[in-house]
């Protein structure tokens, strides 16, 4: 058997290790390689400190010993493992519904000549800016036992004495989540979707096949990465979504993990927060999270076994589906109607009337504006719309900059700690947010008490949960950018910030711009950080319309608030659907 050594550095190498070392901190990386190393840093440590806290029992501030306390009490429950496996329930459904809804629709808008694809990707899109827990408010007013449109509908039609349709539970939050999330999958997919090269489908129909045993043996496992990409990636946030379980799963007294973490610090049912109990709660979860990342980095790192588009005559072709087109069309119109159509109307009409009713002739006599004259009052002055403006541009602002420093060091200096920079900011997706944000609570309160309740901690928090979808997008666009142009820049005299400022921010402008502005979607549709560090000084939008809709008598004010809500974002999406052109599902799908 030949003999296998090992070749240590020599002498000569020693000079040039050293080298490499002086170079990675050289002038023209000092504020790209400070900038990522403090947005590492926190990573490391809002993580850490997730595992650090689950070992301490009492208040914040209170000095105690490390004890497995926590760990014993949480494992002795046997009530928190059925909560678990609920969520595990929650995001397998969710993830279930995206695929009934994404692929096909991807296939349909990429593939086939189904009409009217510039105006389907729109609509598609609108479903991310529109916020969960108006899309919840929204399906409780038409399928709640009490007070459900289409069941008060449904038992005048046909006399029945009991509603047949009941949002509250587990399949409600499948349901609606399964919604949410279904134009992130859809525009994680579409890309794969749009390069299968038809020469492999048609050289499967020459040799007999049928178009359905070749969709199920060549073009399926060729978009199979994408598939499990995305699925693995929307299962990691489906079972982190808050507010969605807290509307629709708590009134049928059901608890998934991220309810339960909540309301352990902010709705503790006797006594104190329990940080600890809260951070082991977060943890059971974060296990076998990490094993879904691993899977979606495995799925990344192999996806270039299934590439179809090469240099040998590679053709997009789109299928002719004749009259079969239009029942294409209306499988995604149903989604439409779904997903933005039946909750807006369902807000719309609600909005109208003092209370909840069926349409009638006689109900035109009772519609008022009375909902929409109140919002002013239930805001309580401007406060709330401030922050709520100066919140979605300072966060992805932010988050932007910290991106780009963090992505231009992944992608120039991969050899020399990119690699290790990439994998960190990678972590945070298998860490639900509501863990992370009860640890940033107790740390704050134990630490940095006068940062409590102030509209900066929202803005920093909003920010760093985002680095990771930031990072995501620049990565791409990066690595299209020759490092050649910012050498040229140096040897000119120019300095790192501008070469970033007007050589590399130029260049990847769609980027940064379709990337902010689905970061300020994000931001304004996250109530739970929101909730979770409400204060009356740094009150939003979001956390205004839920304290509205929690108190039964303000139930049609917080319609109104969530059709005018609703209505901005739209004319946002389409705004940006101008601006970006097509380049609005290219970038969205990273």
């Amino acid at each position: 058997m030949e003999k296998v050594s090992v070749a240590w550095p020599t002498r000569r190498a020693v000079p040039a290790l050293w080298g490499n070392f002086v170079s990675l901190f050289s002038s023209g990386n000092i504020l790209p390689l400070s900038v990522s190393f403090l947005a590492a840093s926190i990573i490391v440590i809002k993580i850490g400190s997730v595992v650090w806290i689950s070992f301490l029992q009492g208040l914040h501030g209170a000095d105690s010993a490390a004890t497995l306390d926590n760990y014993r009490a949480v494992l002795a429950s046997a009530g928190y493992f059925e909560i678990l496996f609920n969520t595990l329930i929650v995001g397998a459904g969710t993830v279930l519904v995206n695929l009934f809804f994404a692929v096909p629709m991807a296939w349909l808008v990429y593939r086939t000549n189904v009409p009217f694809k510039a105006s389907l990707v729109s609509l598609i899109a609108i479903g991310i800016a529109i916020p969960g827990y108006l899309k919840s408010i929204g399906w409780i007013l038409l399928l709640s036992p009490q007070v459900g449109l289409i069941n008060a509908l449904f038992m005048q039609l046909f006399n029945l004495d009991q509603p047949p349709f009941n949002i509250y539970g587990l399949h409600g939050v499948v349901f609606i989540q399964g919604l949410m999330l279904t134009p992130l999958m859809f525009f994680l997919i579409a890309g794969a979707m749009h390069r299968l090269d038809p020469a492999l489908e048609e050289a499967a129909e020459v040799c007999g096949a049928r178009k359905v045993r070749t969709i199920w043996r060549v073009s399926g496992p060729l978009i199979l990465p994408a598939i499990a990409g995305g699925a693995i990636y929307n299962l990691m946030i489906a079972v982190n979504i808050y507010d969605v379980a807290a509307l629709i799963a708590a009134p049928a007294r059901v608890e998934v993990v991220a309810t339960l973490i909540f309301n352990t610090v902010k709705n503790p049912d006797v006594g104190l927060p329990q940080y600890g109990v809260a951070s082991v709660y977060g943890i059971f979860l974060i296990l076998p999270l990490l094993v879904a990342l691993h899977g979606y980095s495995m799925v990344m790192k192999h996806g270039f076994k299934y590439g179809v588009v090469t240099g040998k005559g590679y053709r997009p072709k789109i299928i002719d589906l004749g009259g079969f087109k239009y029942l294409g069309l209306g499988f995604v119109l149903f989604y439409i109607l779904l997903a933005v159509v039946f909750p807006f109307i369902a807000l719309v009409w609600t909005s109208f009337l003092p209370y909840i009713q069926l349409p009638s002739r006689d109900i035109l006599s009772v519609l008022t504006l009375d909902a929409y004259r109140s919002i002013p009052a239930a805001l309580g002055g401007f406060k709330p719309i401030m922050n709520t403006m100066i919140l979605i541009t300072s966060a992805p602002l932010i988050c932007l900059f910290i991106s780009l420093m963090i992505s231009w060091v992944s992608v120039r200096l991969y050899r020399l700690g990119g690699q290790v920079l990439d994998v960190i900011v990678m972590l945070p997706l298998a860490f639900p947010g509501v863990v992370v944000g009860v640890v940033i609570l107790y740390l704050v309160l134990r630490y940095i008490q006068p940062l409590y309740g102030t509209l900066l901690l929202l803005i920093l928090v909003e920010a760093f949960a985002m680095i990771t979808y930031g990072t995501r997008i620049l990565n791409a666009a990066l690595v299209q950018v020759h490092k050649e142009l910012e050498e040229a820049a140096y040897i000119t005299g120019a300095r790192q910030l501008k070469v970033l400022r007007r050589i590399v921010a130029p260049l990847i402008v769609p980027s940064l711009f379709l990337g902010g502005f689905w970061m300020m979607m994000m931001t304004f549709r996250n109530v739970t950080t929101a909730l979770l560090f409400y204060s009356p000084q740094n009150v939003v939008l979001s956390v205004t319309i839920w304290n509205l809709w929690d108190r039964l008598e303000t139930g049609n004010i917080a319609a109104a608030l969530g059709v005018i809500v609703t209505v901005i974002l739209l004319v946002l999406v389409f705004l940006i659907q101008k601006l970006g052109g097509r380049q609005l599902s290219l970038y969205s799908s990273h």
